[in-house]
């Protein structure tokens, strides 16, 4: 079951296929889907059940999606309202096609001591509303805020992507990234930092390939002073 998702939807004709099925079988079905819709294990030894589960399953499936399709429509729409509302010069720039809606968030929440927008974190550095959002939503909100940065650091796409790569890495469960779970977090001291280190990176790689270089040069005149 999706997070805040409360219920599900059995079709009447499903009877069709339960009034075959002995009573103590289909009371197991009831608690197949039960333990299906609420993620819990689902072991189904007889293989008349499974059979019996599979086109159920399938449907509840294809509920959810369309459930959370839904839901991620509303949510845009009420995003798209409190911009229009607070911030109608990027709710042009958005109807006019010139600007993303996660961009024109992620614009939004850099900046400080704007107006308070409903599933809309204000800070670029705080995770308030955080648990209001999918993951997915978290996610490209916060590839959007690393776009600002673009201009900071021209021609780091490569190492954007890598630094995306490593904050965005899931928890166990998957309901958090690593960035998340930080007890602080500053996204452009984030980024200077991390590209501070790449800057050492390279400047030790250079100096411990002029060390080889130097090393090799050596050796290759040894052998030299050697030969007869």
């Amino acid at each position: 079951m999706a997070e805040g998702k409360k219920g599900f939807i059995l079709y009447a004709d499903l009877i069709e296929v339960v009034k075959l099925l002995p009573d103590e079988m289909a009371g197991k079905l009831f608690k197949v889907i039960l333990n299906y819709v609420n993620d819990l294990e689902v072991n189904i030894g007889d293989l008349l059940l499974q059979v019996t589960f599979e086109p159920i399953k399938r449907q509840l499936k294809h509920d959810l999606k369309k459930w959370e399709d839904t839901q991620h429509e509303k949510s845009q729409k009420g995003k798209l309202g409190n911009i229009k509302r607070w911030h109608p010069e990027l709710y042009k720039k958005i109807k006019d096609k010139g600007l993303s809606l996660d961009d024109a968030i992620a614009m939004i929440s850099n900046r400080h001591g704007s107006e308070p927008i409903a599933g809309i974190a204000v800070n670029g550095n705080s995770k308030s509303n955080s648990n209001s959002k999918t993951i997915h939503e978290r996610k490209e909100v916060f590839k959007a805020q690393i776009r600002e940065f673009a201009y900071t650091y021209p021609n780091q796409a490569k190492e954007f992507h890598k630094f995306f790569d490593y904050w965005t890495e899931k928890n166990e469960n998957g309901r958090k990234m690593r960035w998340e779970k930080q007890k602080t977090w500053d996204l452009s001291r984030r980024l200077a930092t991390w590209f501070d280190n790449v800057s050492d990176w390279k400047r030790q790689s250079q100096q411990q390939v002029k060390k080889q270089t130097a090393a090799e040069a050596l050796k290759e005149k040894i052998n030299k002073e050697h030969e007869f």
